[in-house]
């Protein structure tokens, strides 16, 4: 998606604007400023949309399962590990003799709070790494997309929704969530945390 329809996106905007603008003028649509201002965008966006859609599926791309199939396949893993270690966690077990790291037995919480919180760090760590890993192309769009919604605010109309700031701000709260989950889980759960 990002290496073929979104570019090919990106280079058609253009020739999108300069169409709808070509169209507005042959179909005689007058008005002030402000009204061929906005109704130019709109027809745009609907252009646009129409073109990502026929994009995505030539290029065979979807957001959708990408999405949802990584949690429907890990799901089914992650429930029954966590029932086993619930399980092997009841008294009597055989963690109270185990130690690791700062916990002197696996079968209660960490009390020191420290591998609650190295894995909380961990965690953050990995939803920023995005940024670490972007190339220029990708940051010059970010830079764009971020331009683009200032201006927008800037003149008072409405920022353009962004899922992949709104999915990293949940992300980022998961992180610290994390944190105060494995504070109250038996060390030996916090594997799987």
């Amino acid at each position: 998606m990002e290496d073929h329809a979104l570019p090919e996106l990106e280079r058609m905007k253009p020739l999108v604007s300069k169409q709808v603008l070509e169209g507005m003028k042959s179909q005689g649509i007058r008005g002030d400023k402000e009204y061929l201002k906005r109704y130019h965008a709109e027809r745009s966006i609907e252009a646009l949309t129409k073109i990502r859609k026929d994009l995505f599926k030539k290029y065979r791309c979807t957001p959708t399962p990408t999405v949802v199939i990584p949690p429907l396949t890990q799901l089914p893993v992650f429930v029954l590990g966590t029932i086993m270690l619930g399980r092997l966690s009841l008294d009597p077990t055989p963690f109270d003799s185990e130690s690791f790291l700062t916990l002197t037995t696996l079968a209660h919480p960490d009390p020191t709070m420290t591998l609650p919180i190295v894995l909380g760090l961990l965690s953050m760590a990995n939803v920023e790494s995005s940024n670490w890993v972007m190339n220029a192309a990708e940051r010059e769009r970010v830079r764009k997309i971020e331009e683009a919604n200032a201006k927008a605010i800037a003149e008072g109309a409405q920022a353009r929704f962004q899922p992949k700031a709104v999915i990293k701000s949940v992300l980022r709260g998961l992180s610290v969530g994390r944190i105060i989950l494995c504070a109250m889980v038996p060390g030996v759960g916090i594997s799987f945390l």
